[in-house]
């Protein structure tokens, strides 16, 4: 009897320790076990870290190729307490650029590293290449500006001269030369018995008009049956004024503008001569010619609104790879009622799509992301407008463009 109690406090005792003994080892399992979760996370929590400051790093580094083409990389930077490195940025080529970062993190340091492609297009200069196209623009330093066109503003007095009286006709050195007419009454007839006469005014100076606004012949006269006046005229060159008639001429009509003198024409050491002309084929007959005007308007310039274009040439942004994303962005000066439209249009290979306007800082307009980029092409159209006060001008257009290779 006592034997078998003996016995069953062994078996009592010993199942005991073995309780004991699975107890310590699944709560020393358990601990390791959450040891290596901790672990497991804290590694984790790091490669996210890591990875994001790798990201943040390049996403800086882009911004600063953005600003400035020529940026080389090559530094460390401060995000939020923790640095990354932004390596050195490669030129893959004329028009590709390669931004690569890293960044560690946590006590045993988790290492990640960050890679873009950037295919870029930077206009700030030789805007009126060979292949461009472009009107009614111009450089200015190294910006692109609207040319000033100048239009006509208001008329002003230029050179008239009337001829009414007997000493305007006849007076001396009031003509270059008379034969057979005289004065009679404030009115050029023909002398007694004379059947024809000629006289040709003084050489008029048109050396002040700088701009013609317009010119006018007219006369006033009195032509019975068998009689005729004809009034010629000739705008002559001479530095000083000419002392030989013209054996030229050309016929002036009464009310019309004086041949030869064309709108916005520039007068300097010009000459107008008139030639008057009086014929009767009965001397019971006469001509009266009674007055003769020769006026010459100037007209001022003044800027006016006008429209200028520059497109340029095909520019290449091919290469393996997809679209990610893309920007266009450009500086300009606009002011008061100024304005320069960016257009764009994408080549695929195959065909041009339509002109598409762009906003500054967004998207590139018809660049889908995903788009095929192999043998892509771009083109920029920049449309300005603007006078009489302001002029725009376009200093630089920058397009940057995220592959995925």
């Amino acid at each position: 009897m006592n034997g078998t109690k003996k016995q069953e406090g062994f078996v009592a005792i010993t199942s005991v320790l073995i309780v004991s003994v699975l107890v310590l080892v699944l709560g020393i399992s358990m601990f390791y076990s959450s040891m290596g979760d901790q672990s497991m996370s804290a590694a984790y929590d790091n490669g996210q870290e890591a990875s994001l400051l790798a990201d943040a790093c390049a996403r800086e580094a882009f911004h600063k190729l953005k600003e400035n083409i020529n940026y080389s990389g090559k530094e460390t930077i401060e995000i939020n307490g923790m640095s990354c490195t932004i390596n050195a940025i490669e030129d893959i080529s004329t028009s590709t650029k390669k931004i690569s970062t890293s960044a560690s993190a946590g006590e045993q340091p988790h290492f990640k590293r960050q890679e873009k492609e950037i295919r870029y297009i930077v206009e700030s200069e030789d805007w009126l290449c060979q292949e461009c196209d472009f009107e009614n623009v111009e450089i200015s330093g190294n910006s692109l500006t609207l040319s000033e066109e100048l239009g006509d503003g208001e008329e002003v007095e230029g050179v008239l001269r009337t001829t009414t009286s007997d000493s305007d006709w006849t007076g001396d050195g009031n003509y270059f030369s008379i034969i057979g007419l005289t004065a009679d009454s404030n009115d050029l007839v023909l002398e007694e018995n004379q059947t024809e006469g000629v006289r040709i005014s003084n050489p008029l100076s048109l050396n002040d008009i700088k701009r013609v606004g317009s010119s006018l012949m007219e006369w006033t006269e009195t032509i019975p049956e068998n009689t005729e006046i004809n009034i010629y005229t000739k705008v002559t060159v001479s530095e000083e004024m000419p002392t030989v008639a013209p054996e030229t001429w050309q016929l002036a009509a009464n009310g019309q503008e004086i041949p030869e003198i064309e709108d916005a024409a520039d007068l300097t050491n010009h000459w107008l001569w008139v030639k008057q002309e009086l014929k009767t084929t009965d001397l019971n007959f006469a001509p009266r010619l009674h007055s003769l005007t020769e006026t010459v308007t100037q007209s001022d310039l003044v800027p006016v609104e006008t429209e200028g274009y520059r497109v340029s040439s095909e520019l290449d942004i091919s290469g393996m790879g997809t679209l990610k994303d893309s920007q266009i962005f450009w500086k300009a000066d606009i002011r008061s009622e100024a304005t320069i439209v960016v257009e764009t249009r994408f080549y695929d290979g195959q065909t041009w799509s339509d002109w598409q306007t762009a906003l500054n800082g967004r998207q590139v307009p018809g660049l889908a992301k995903g788009t095929n980029l192999e043998s892509a092409d771009l083109q920029i159209r920049a449309v300005f407008a603007g006078g009489p006060e302001t002029y725009p001008t376009l200093h630089s257009i920058n397009i940057f463009i995220e592959v995925n290779k």
